[in-house]
């Protein structure tokens, strides 16, 4: 079940970056999350009477979204220690929430932080952010799938003239296609969700609305070379009956993924729901 949380609790967002460096960024940051109603959570507020790698995760722990602000520095690291409290942040962050900033130019980037900038692109969305950009693509392409059902049906129904029925099936699979490709474009912008296999979860999405598009293409070209005699009626039926078949072989079922964090995160985000 989704946490409802009382109007006192706002979100919190960690906003991660060398502290010097990019002290306007940071003052930036905060006052934009407390535009938005959020709590900015940063290591300059308050009295801090803890060791500092004590205090950045237990701050981490409590809360809700990881904002990282990156420039040139990679950050000092403390001894006895493989990496600089930035990149510790990043790694302890895990599967929340992610908004990643990095300054361009920085021409003098130090080469840690260039290596941990290529670990960060690779590591992927977050499963929450990933949904929410997969949700966002279908939601339009939904609407043109349920707007082809209920014309087709409506056409099936009342036995148009032939030649307006054709003509008006194969602008509402034109759509469909259109549709089907631009939720693939956008489902492929995405990227690739931060979590086991998630490259096998994308090319799977990806490749399921390419399937749902070529499908609509396929059926569009069908009905376009049907005749407008007496058996045009049977030709579209068996043109649906073959669209229902691959579209079926390609649909796409959010609620049954082997990922754990990716099925909890399409339950739970709004743009899912």
């Amino acid at each position: 079940m989704t946490e409802i949380r009382t109007p006192d609790q706002r979100l919190r967002v960690f906003v991660s970056s060398t502290m010097n460096e990019l002290a306007d960024a940071r003052v930036a940051a905060r006052r934009a999350i407390e535009q938005l109603h959020l709590t900015p959570v940063m290591f300059e507020l308050g009295a801090r009477p803890y060791p500092p790698r004590d205090l950045y995760l237990a701050y981490l722990a409590q809360s809700d979204v990881f904002v990282a602000i990156y420039g040139e520095s990679y950050g000092t690291v403390e001894p006895g220690r493989d990496v600089s409290g930035l990149d510790d942040e990043f790694l302890a962050a895990g599967d929340m929430p992610r908004l990643v900033y990095v300054q361009r130019p920085a021409p003098h980037r130090e080469p840690r932080l260039a290596e941990m900038l290529e670990r960060v692109a690779r590591s992927g969305p977050a499963p929450q952010i990933w949904a929410a950009d997969v949700c966002d693509a279908l939601s339009p392409w939904r609407e043109e799938i349920d707007s082809l059902a209920s014309g087709t049906e409506q056409q099936m129904t009342a036995k148009t003239a032939p030649a307006q029925a054709k003509e008006n099936l194969v602008r509402l699979l034109g759509g469909a296609e259109k549709a089907s490709e631009d939720a693939r474009a956008l489902v492929a912008r995405a990227g690739v969700p931060d979590v086991d296999e998630g490259d096998v979860v994308a090319d799977g999405f990806v490749g399921s609305l390419a399937g749902v598009r070529d499908a609509y293409g396929k059926a569009k070209r069908q009905i376009e070379g049907l005749d407008t005699g007496p058996a045009f009626y049977d030709g579209v039926a068996a043109t649906v009956e073959t669209l229902n078949k691959e579209y079926d072989a390609s649909a796409l079922d959010t609620s049954n993924l082997d990922s754990p964090e990716l099925a909890r995160a399409f339950d739970e985000v709004p743009e899912c729901r």
